[in-house]
C-alpha cells in the first residue's frame, strides 16, 4: 500500500477498520436490542398468563359461590314446603281429632260393652269408697333389672327406627 504522508485518509485499511467495528458494533446493538425485545416480550406473556390465571382462579371461586347459594336456596324451598305439608296434615290431624270426639258417643260404648262385651253396670251396692291417709307423693320402686330392660328396649327399638328410615330412602 502507498502512503502519502502518513495520512489515515489514504489507508483504506484502517477505513475498513473502522467500518468493521461500527458494523460489530451495531450488530451487538441489535443483538442486545432483540434480546431486550425478546425479554420483554417474555415478560408480557408472563404477566398475561398471571392475569388469566387469576381470572380463572376468581371465576372458579365465583362459580363455588353460586353453586352453595343455588343450593342453599333449593334447601331453603324444600323446608318452606315441608312445613307447608307439615301444616296441612296437623289441620287434617286436627280435624279428624275433632270429627272422632264429635262422633264418639258415650251411649254406643255403652251399648257395646253390655251387648257385644257382656259387661254390667254396677249397682250402688257394689260400690266401695275408701280414704286413704297419705301424703300427696307417688312411691315408685323399680329393680335395677326392669330398668335394664326398659333401656335395651328403648334403644333396640330406637335402632329399628333408624335403620327403618334409612332403608326406606
Amino acid at each position: 500500500m502507498a502512503q502519502y504522508n502518513y495520512s489515515v485518509a489514504y489507508d483504506f485499511d484502517m477505513q475498513n477498520t473502522d467500518r468493521i467495528r461500527e458494523k460489530e458494533l451495531e450488530q451487538k446493538k441489535l443483538i442486545k436490542q432483540k434480546k431486550q425485545e425478546k425479554l420483554a416480550r417474555k415478560l408480557q406473556v408472563k404477566n398475561a398468563v398471571k392475569i388469566i390465571a387469576v381470572v380463572a382462579f376468581a371465576a372458579v371461586v365465583a362459580m363455588g359461590l353460586l353453586y352453595r347459594e343455588v343450593q342453599v336456596f333449593e334447601g331453603e324451598k324444600k323446608i318452606a314446603q315441608l312445613e307447608k305439608e307439615l301444616k296441612l296434615i296437623e289441620t287434617q290431624t286436627y280435624q279428624k281429632m275433632y270429627d272422632m270426639e264429635k262422633n264418639t258417643d258415650l251411649k254406643q260404648i255403652e251399648d257395646y260393652a253390655m251387648n257385644t262385651l257382656g259387661m254390667i253396670k254396677l249397682d250402688k251396692s257394689q260400690v266401695v269408697n275408701m280414704t286413704i291417709e297419705q301424703d300427696d307423693y307417688v312411691e315408685k320402686n323399680l329393680d335395677d333389672t326392669k330398668v335394664l330392660k326398659k333401656a335395651s328396649d328403648f334403644i333396640e327399638t330406637a335402632f329399628e327406627n333408624l335403620v327403618g328410615i334409612f332403608a326406606s330412602k
